[in-house]
């Protein structure tokens, strides 16, 4: 047996480098909106992650797999564009810290991921 194939790889999406959380980029609309529409039980909503001295946190957390019910991002800002076609010239970016037990990768989506909450309010809006 190779030395890769005993080594355990971490995913991204739960890798914490030195600290206790994954880093997630995520974009958003020029106005910080993330998402207008409806929700999963057909209700009208809109979700900003910018709201000042706010913890973060998805309203409509769904802990499965698929896409929806999440604060969606990129774990570490790999697979930009995976779920998602940015638009690189009228959006802002967070960057959000997360608990690796609090993200979850969305498989239909390759690279995607999303998460319950976030452990503060964002750590960059660029």
């Amino acid at each position: 047996m190779s030395r890769q194939a005993r080594e355990q790889v971490t995913p991204p999406w739960q890798w914490t480098h030195t600290g206790n959380e994954v880093l997630l980029l995520k974009c958003v609309g020029a106005d910080g909106v993330s998402y207008r529409g409806k929700d999963k039980r057909g209700e009208q909503v809109e979700f900003s992650p910018l709201t000042v001295g706010a913890t973060i946190e998805a309203p409509d957390w769904d802990p499965t797999d698929s896409c929806g019910g999440g604060i969606h991002g990129w774990a570490w800002g790999i697979g930009i564009g995976g779920g998602k076609a940015p638009d690189w010239q009228n959006s802002r970016w967070l960057v959000i810290g997360c608990l690796p037990s609090d993200i979850i990768h969305v498989a239909e989506d390759g690279h995607k991921d999303k998460a319950h909450r976030g452990t503060g309010m964002p750590r960059q809006i660029g």
